[in-house]
């Protein structure tokens, strides 16, 4: 999705997106920002969205991938632009890695809300031992956290009365897929020690 400004402008944003989510999830950003000159631009990662996996799991490196590949494209169509990377939750934990594992990337900096940094696997060991089998026994099997999870996402209602609706935003991920985001989790918390220690991207903003 492509959010952009009506008249001339020097800056863009390739956006990523969070766990079960999809483009769509910066529609308010994205709007705000093509009024200030900035454009924003978006996409569905693989297995989520309008792509026709959804609800498939892929792992760290096809995203990593898949966002290397657009942020190039953007970059050749726009090579004087200044390009900036935003990630939202798991995207911010994704853009971590990337950011880690590729030094010379061409943008101008970082941009992470809530990234999904959580060393699960090791904070949470005995949890995750249930997890792990039911993802390999019933891979595909589909549940929530209705009942369970006593969390309210948003104090905006009439966005969640929206997101309930939305027949692109997953609201039943499987066992595979919740076994995924946290291995995922798992390889974004080194990352991330990793380039605390040595970063390369300035400005890095983050927001919690």
């Amino acid at each position: 999705m492509n959010w952009k400004p009506k008249h001339d402008y020097s800056k863009i944003v390739l956006a990523i997106h969070g766990y079960n989510d999809y483009a769509n999830a910066f529609k308010i950003p994205g709007s705000y920002l093509s009024k200030h000159g900035i454009n924003l631009i978006s996409f569905d990662l693989k297995g989520f969205g309008r792509n026709a996996d959804r609800g498939e799991w892929y792992d760290m490196t096809v995203h990593l991938e898949d966002i290397i590949f657009n942020l190039k494209k953007i970059k050749k169509e726009n090579p004087e632009k200044s390009i900036f990377l935003l990630g939202e939750s798991m995207g911010g934990a994704i853009l971590l890695s990337l950011i880690n594992k590729k030094r010379e990337l061409p943008i101008s900096g970082v941009i992470l809300v809530a990234p999904a940094i959580w060393n699960f696997s090791e904070s949470n060991f005995f949890k995750s031992i249930p997890l792990k089998i039911l993802s390999k026994l019933l891979p595909h099997m589909k549940t929530n956290g209705k009942g369970l999870i006593k969390v309210q996402a948003s104090n905006n209602f009439k966005l969640l009365n929206e997101l309930s609706k939305d027949k692109f935003f997953i609201h039943k991920p499987t066992f595979e897929s919740l076994q995924g985001i946290v291995d995922l989790m798992d390889e974004s918390f080194v990352d991330t020690e990793e380039y605390v220690t040595t970063p390369s991207y300035k400005p890095f903003f983050l927001s919690q």
